[in-house]
Protein backbone atom coordinates (compact mmCIF):
# COMPACT_ATOMS: atom_id res chain seq x y z
CA UNK A 1 0.00 0.00 0.00
CA UNK A 2 1.38 3.38 -0.98
CA UNK A 3 0.89 6.32 1.30
CA UNK A 4 1.53 9.93 0.35
CA UNK A 5 3.20 12.05 2.97
CA UNK A 6 2.73 15.73 2.27
CA UNK A 7 5.79 17.65 3.36
CA UNK A 8 6.11 21.44 3.28
CA UNK A 9 7.97 21.67 -0.02
CA UNK A 10 7.41 18.36 -1.77
CA UNK A 11 5.52 15.08 -1.72
CA UNK A 12 7.30 11.90 -0.74
CA UNK A 13 5.97 8.49 -1.61
CA UNK A 14 6.45 6.02 1.25
CA UNK A 15 7.45 3.01 -0.83
CA UNK A 16 10.85 1.39 -0.27
CA UNK A 17 11.16 0.13 -3.84
CA UNK A 18 10.60 3.55 -5.37
CA UNK A 19 12.84 5.23 -2.78
CA UNK A 20 15.62 2.76 -3.65
CA UNK A 21 15.19 3.49 -7.37
CA UNK A 22 15.32 7.25 -6.73
CA UNK A 23 18.46 6.83 -4.62
CA UNK A 24 20.11 4.82 -7.39
CA UNK A 25 19.16 7.43 -9.99
CA UNK A 26 20.55 10.27 -7.86
CA UNK A 27 23.79 8.37 -7.29
CA UNK A 28 24.17 7.87 -11.04
CA UNK A 29 23.48 11.56 -11.64
CA UNK A 30 26.23 12.45 -9.16
CA UNK A 31 28.65 10.15 -11.01
CA UNK A 32 27.75 11.65 -14.40
CA UNK A 33 28.00 15.25 -13.16
CA UNK A 34 31.43 16.71 -13.96
CA UNK A 35 33.41 17.92 -10.96
CA UNK A 36 36.00 20.23 -12.50
CA UNK A 37 37.92 20.74 -9.26
CA UNK A 38 38.25 16.99 -8.66
CA UNK A 39 39.16 16.35 -12.28
CA UNK A 40 41.76 19.11 -12.10
CA UNK A 41 43.31 17.47 -9.04
CA UNK A 42 43.38 14.11 -10.84
CA UNK A 43 45.02 15.74 -13.85
CA UNK A 44 47.65 17.42 -11.65
CA UNK A 45 48.36 14.12 -9.89
CA UNK A 46 48.65 12.37 -13.27
CA UNK A 47 45.81 9.93 -12.58
CA UNK A 48 42.95 11.49 -14.58
CA UNK A 49 42.56 8.55 -17.00
CA UNK A 50 42.61 6.04 -14.14
CA UNK A 51 39.99 8.02 -12.22
CA UNK A 52 37.72 8.18 -15.28
CA UNK A 53 38.16 4.44 -15.88
CA UNK A 54 37.17 3.70 -12.30
CA UNK A 55 34.22 6.11 -12.61
CA UNK A 56 33.00 4.30 -15.73
CA UNK A 57 33.29 0.93 -14.00
CA UNK A 58 31.37 2.20 -10.96
CA UNK A 59 28.64 3.59 -13.23
CA UNK A 60 28.26 0.21 -14.94
CA UNK A 61 28.20 -1.55 -11.57
CA UNK A 62 25.52 0.77 -10.15
CA UNK A 63 23.43 0.51 -13.34
CA UNK A 64 23.45 -3.28 -12.92
CA UNK A 65 22.31 -3.25 -9.29
CA UNK A 66 18.93 -4.85 -8.77
CA UNK A 67 16.38 -3.28 -6.48
CA UNK A 68 16.18 -5.52 -3.37
CA UNK A 69 12.65 -4.28 -2.67
CA UNK A 70 11.27 -5.10 -6.11
CA UNK A 71 8.69 -7.83 -5.92
CA UNK A 72 8.82 -10.21 -8.84
CA UNK A 73 6.26 -12.99 -9.01
CA UNK A 74 7.74 -16.44 -8.67
CA UNK A 75 7.60 -18.50 -11.80
CA UNK A 76 8.56 -22.05 -12.66
CA UNK A 77 11.24 -20.68 -14.98
CA UNK A 78 13.47 -19.36 -12.20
Amino acid sequence: MLEWLVLPQFCKMANQSEQWDRGKTLLLESLYKPDTKLRGCAYNQDCFNQMMTIRDEVIEYVKGLKNPYEQNPLTKWR
